[in-house]
Formats: structure tokens, C-alpha cells, sequence
């Protein structure tokens, strides 16, 4: 009974594919190729990339715009590293900063969870069974935003 449970929950098991994107002429930042190769859409549970600068605090941005979005089968989407900006403002060359990137998803029933993380720096992928505590309490607490947010609006 259990290889037949493990088995059906690895037919479920959404897969990805990660590939470091080369820059074109004029580019300023570096890209990353997320391709769902399998058979079965996926959905983006969460999605953050990081910035480690050397000498300075880590720049972590979340991704909300991934958030439920699905991915078709032998579909791909871009994810920008993007932080620009941000190396400007504190004056540290992109050369000298570690980037990551790390996603969390789903099969459309919500049953089988993996979290994909890449290491820009070491062009290490790895990936991992289970929701991560973060993103399980973003999803618990949504119920009560959306009761609070009905609820303000009487009031106004």
C-alpha cells in the first residue's frame, strides 16, 4: 500500500526545469527559464529572488505577480533577476553579489508541493518535498484578509 501511495503521489509530482538564460547585447540583468517539461499544468505557490551583496544586508523581493498563476505543460515563463536599482543605490558592482531564486509549487489539486531553489553563483538546482512554513501560513492567513477587507468596507 505504500509503494502504490508513493507511486501515485510521484505521478503527481509537478516538474520544472531551470536554465540560466545567456545575456543579449545591452541587457543589464540576468534572466532564468522556468519550462514545465511534464504532461500536467503546475501552480506557482510562491516565488522570491535574493541578492546577496558583498559588505551589505540581502535584498529579497516576492514575486506576487506568480502567485496562482499556472503553468501549461511544455510551457516556459522568464524570471528576471532584477536588482539593478537597488546595486546602484548602495554603489556594489553586480559582479560582486550572489543571486537566488527560489519557487515553490503545486499539481492543481494542491496535493503534492515542491519548493525549487536555484544558486545563481554556484549554478547549483535543487529541490524538495513539502510546503515551507512561510508560504503555509501566507495561505492560512488569507482567509482573514479577505474577511477583513468585506468587512471594512460597511464600516466606511
Amino acid at each position: 500500500m505504500r509503494s502504490t501511495a508513493r507511486q501515485a503521489s510521484a505521478a503527481l509530482q509537478p516538474v520544472l526545469s531551470l536554465k540560466r538564460l545567456v545575456r543579449a547585447e545591452g541587457e543589464i540583468f540576468h534572466r532564468l527559464l522556468i519550462e514545465n517539461p511534464s504532461e500536467r499544468p503546475i501552480v506557482f505557490l510562491d516565488v522570491f529572488i535574493s541578492c546577496f551583496p558583498s559588505g551589505h544586508e540581502a535584498i529579497v523581493r516576492k514575486l506576487r505577480q506568480f502567485d496562482e498563476q499556472i503553468l501549461s505543460p511544455k510551457e516556459d515563463v522568464v524570471l528576471a533577476l532584477d536588482f539593478v536599482k537597488a546595486l546602484a543605490a548602495i554603489r556594489v558592482p553586480e559582479d560582486q553579489c550572489g543571486f537566488y531564486a527560489e519557487m515553490v509549487v503545486s499539481d492543481l489539486s494542491r496535493q503534492v508541493v515542491i519548493r525549487y531553489s536555484y544558486i545563481w553563483v554556484l549554478g547549483e538546482f535543487h529541490c524538495k518535498t513539502g510546503m515551507p512554513w512561510r508560504t503555509w501560513w501566507r495561505y492560512k492567513q488569507r482567509h482573514w484578509g479577505w474577511r477583513y477587507h468585506r468587512v471594512k468596507g460597511w464600516f466606511r
